[in-house]
């Protein structure tokens, strides 16, 4: 959900003049994006949701209400409104970095 950055200890961002620290901008944007994300979710159907970055599940969690998850390996799963939604690990990530781990999120994804 934030801007870019190779990890959440960096913010490379103060320079721009707008929030001089991660937190700052978390504090501002997160509520924000929140919105625009259940705003998106809820125009159209959706057959596949994946939402990446490990630190922002409980926040991703938020978008789909009391729904339950089940833990898959390095993911979580859970059916919402007819879509299944995956929690996965970031994609630039330790946790995700080989033609493997890419074909366990299919498989995750894709199965029942």
């Amino acid at each position: 959900m934030p801007y870019p950055s190779p990890s959440t200890g960096d913010w490379n961002y103060e320079s721009y003049g707008r929030y001089a620290t991660r937190e700052q901008y978390d504090a501002k944007m997160r509520p924000k994006r929140l919105e625009l994300l259940s705003k998106q979710l809820a125009a159209a159907p959706r057959t596949l949701v994946v939402c990446y970055g490990k630190g922002d599940w409980p926040y991703f969690k938020q978008l789909f209400g009391a729904i339950d998850w089940a833990p898959k390996g390095h993911y979580e799963t859970a059916q919402w409104r007819g879509s299944r939604v995956v929690l996965s690990h970031h994609f630039a990530g330790h946790d995700f970095n080989t033609d493997a781990q890419l074909a366990e999120l299919s498989q995750v994804a894709f199965s029942p």
